[in-house]
């Protein structure tokens, strides 16, 4: 598997990214056009580990979050995934790695 050598510690590519629940749920409020950028870019936003799920007798803009990336054992926040929205926003193709996970990644770092 995929191993990374320049950090700290010994990482294996499984040890990286996973996805951890989130307990309780959180229900949160989107804007429209998050609302769009969600929709556009769901599978990359499951790749990335979010999980959510559309929220039952509620407008369409409401979605409860179920699952937030964890990488290098340290949990991903509601703040990342509205950062990661944002940046989705703006994205126009190619290969995109969120904000967290730079930061992250760098501080794990020598």
């Amino acid at each position: 598997g995929l191993e990374v050598r320049m950090t700290k510690r010994k990482l294996l590519g499984h040890d990286i990214l996973k996805q951890s629940a989130v307990y309780p749920p959180n229900r949160v409020a989107l804007s429209t056009s998050q609302v769009q950028t969600l929709r556009h870019n769901f599978i990359l936003l499951q790749k990335w580990k979010f999980s959510f799920e559309k929220e039952p007798r509620t407008d369409d803009r409401s979605i409860v979050i179920t699952g937030l990336p964890s990488i290098c054992g340290r949990v991903a926040g509601l703040d990342d995934f509205f950062e990661i929205l944002a940046e989705l926003n703006h994205f126009r193709g190619g290969e995109i790695r969120p904000a967290f996970v730079k930061r992250i990644l760098a501080s794990q770092a020598f």
